[in-house]
């Protein structure tokens, strides 16, 4: 009988261990597919980045006050760099407006108008949640062709991914302008995102919220909601 049992128990470890064995290589092999099949439309030299229609700004944290967090300042700074060398006419402002005290894209807009961006050409998506729904909306609801993400390198990857499997003539412009504290954390959480992201993909999840279409070739102003003009 204890001879039975220790068979028994050791195909139940072998049985485990394979499965941990697979799905190990399915990790590396998701996280190796989605870095390899976007790095070629990812830029740090802003001479050799396509002109593009418009620009895609990823939403980051914003403080109570309404300052940007430098990972979200980064992001926007490099936009207005790309867009003062000409490289597209029509910035999209994407990330979470989910409760009314919280607002990213209200507080990025305002940063760019202080800039002096025009502001018939501000588009503004109150509901990118996560980098999924700001890349379907952006092809969904405001009708973007092709487009330049601005994000950190660590987060470009995932974004040109989902970007070009939805549809959009994606490029990425490497927004690290500073050295950040928890860029290890945010490294590793990319891992477990790119995961979700080929299972979002290839079960084409829905966003958790679409709308009337905003078409990126008109004026930005219906898409600024409640926000003051």
């Amino acid at each position: 009988m204890l001879k039975i049992k220790m068979k028994l128990l050791k195909k139940l470890i072998i049985v485990v261990l394979s499965l941990v064995f697979f799905m190990v290589i399915f990790f590396i092999a998701i996280n190796s597919y989605v870095r390899i099949s976007s790095s070629k439309y990812i830029y740090r030299d802003i001479e050799k980045i396509p002109k593009t229609q418009a620009c895609l700004v990823l939403g980051a944290a914003v403080f109570p006050n309404g300052n940007l967090s430098t990972v979200l300042k980064d992001r926007v700074d490099s936009a207005l760099i790309l867009y003062n060398n000409g490289k597209f006419e029509k910035i999209l402002l994407s990330g979470d407006n989910g409760k009314p005290h919280y607002n990213e894209v209200s507080a990025m807009r305002h940063y760019v108008q202080r800039k002096k961006f025009p502001d018939k050409d501000i588009f503004l998506d109150h509901a990118g949640f996560n980098t999924y729904n700001s890349m379907v909306r952006a092809k969904e609801i405001f009708c973007v062709d092709d487009v330049i993400i601005c994000t950190q390198e660590f987060h470009l990857y995932r974004s040109i991914y989902i970007a070009r499997k939805m549809g959009l003539n994606a490029y990425g412009y490497v927004s690290d302008r500073t050295v950040y504290a928890d860029a290890r954390h945010y490294k590793l959480r990319e891992l477990a995102a790119n995961i979700k992201a080929f299972f979002y993909i290839h079960t084409n999840k829905s966003p958790v919220y679409l709308g009337e279409q905003i078409p990126i070739s008109g004026t930005g102003f219906s898409s600024w909601g409640n926000d003051e003009k």
